[in-house]
């Protein structure tokens, strides 16, 4: 169609319908585990069995964000070394700090802020664009006791583009000497638009 669209396969489960991007290898029927089925993910984006992110649509290498987990694949894809991606956010978000799967297991979900490390433990900001196209994710959730990232926020270094964003009820709290900011600890010659901020925070250098 002229464009480079992905197409996912999906699937039906029990009457409901679920996003097959990989099979999950912790996924169970009581006690018998189950080879080969898919993620089942929840409304927020989580699998059930593992905690693994649903994953966006990506067309052109955008990707369309929906829910919290495929947030916060978007993410910890940027931490993992792309740091130049582009996301669009399609909904409001509440994002979870904590989930808990079947086995009863909690899981937390720390953001630390877009951005990453090269080879040489070098920190890298993020370089890509972030449209929230008017949305608002609520939630996300940052309490560091010594200096993991020098900074802290949305991204932790950017110098990219943040806009049409806004954060509510975000707490980003931290005891180090390291710069803590609401969209961006760190503003790296980037650019924020049209973006608001509400919640707390926390540090010596926060602002």
């Amino acid at each position: 169609h002229g464009v480079n669209c992905r197409i996912e396969s999906w699937y039906c489960s029990r009457g409901e319908i679920y996003f097959k991007d990989s099979d999950c290898t912790q996924a169970y029927e009581g006690s018998t585990s189950i080879p080969g089925e898919p993620h089942r993910y929840s409304e927020a984006g989580f699998c059930t069995f593992c905690d693994d992110p649903q994953r966006p649509v990506s067309i052109d290498n955008k990707y369309h964000i929906y829910n919290a987990g495929q947030l916060w694949y978007f993410y910890t894809a940027v931490q993992g070394g792309s740091w130049g991606l582009t996301g669009y956010l399609e909904a409001d978000i509440d994002f979870p700090y904590t989930t808990v799967t079947e086995d009863g297991v909690s899981h937390n979900h720390r953001w630390l802020g877009l951005c990453g490390y090269d080879n040489m433990n070098y920190m890298k900001p993020y370089t890509g664009t972030f449209d929230g196209q008017g949305h608002t994710i609520s939630g996300l959730k940052c309490s560091a006791y010594y200096a993991e990232n020098p900074g802290y926020g949305f991204c932790g270094r950017l110098k990219g583009t943040v806009k049409n964003l806004h954060l509510r009820n975000c707490n980003f709290s931290v005891s180090s000497t390291d710069m803590v900011g609401g969209i961006a600890g760190i503003n790296d010659g980037g650019r924020i638009e049209c973006c608001s901020f509400e919640g707390k925070l926390s540090g010596s250098k926060a602002g």
